[in-house]
């Protein structure tokens, strides 16, 4: 009984040669998903005055509001989107050379569906949604052009 080599060699080159791998991105603009800076947003959307100013405490805020309207509401916004297929996330983005800024997403109701639809670094658009401060409390970032489009835009209206 033979056992398994302990390194996977390339035959085509010399052990030990560094192999460098570079990832282009789908698209040239980042747009990020997070809390932060969205309390006036929130509190037009939730038609519920804050103070909070931390995405923790912004988190806590959505979470005490009334939640069966809110995932209506979430849904409803959700469902026109019609999305297909994952989204891949990124907790930290290393701004490739190709990519020309990061845009964060102002539209509050969005922000909210991609936290809380986001399972890990995947953004399923059939998963529930699950409204609890560890989704909520954090910043995600994506070079889908599905959702890069919707951020662009959004700027571009206002």
């Amino acid at each position: 009984m033979r056992s398994a080599p302990g390194l996977l060699h390339n035959m085509s080159s010399k052990p030990r040669t560094s192999v460098q791998l570079n990832v282009e991105p789908i698209d040239t603009r980042v747009a990020s998903f997070a809390l932060d800076g969205l309390a006036s947003e929130l509190s037009r959307a939730l038609k519920r005055r804050t103070r909070a100013s931390q995405r923790p405490l912004l988190a806590s805020f959505v979470l005490n509001s009334d939640l069966p309207s809110l995932t209506e509401r979430l849904d409803g916004e959700w469902g026109g989107l019609a999305l297909r297929g994952a989204v891949l996330l990124y907790a930290a983005v290393g701004v490739p050379r190709a990519v020309t800024g990061t845009k964060p997403c102002r539209d509050p109701l969005l922000v909210l569906n991609v936290l809380a639809r986001a399972r890990g670094n995947v953004l399923l658009p059939d998963a529930p949604l699950v409204l609890q401060p560890r989704s909520l409390d954090r910043r995600v970032y994506t070079d889908d052009p599905r959702l890069t489009s919707l951020v662009y835009e959004e700027q571009e209206d206002k």
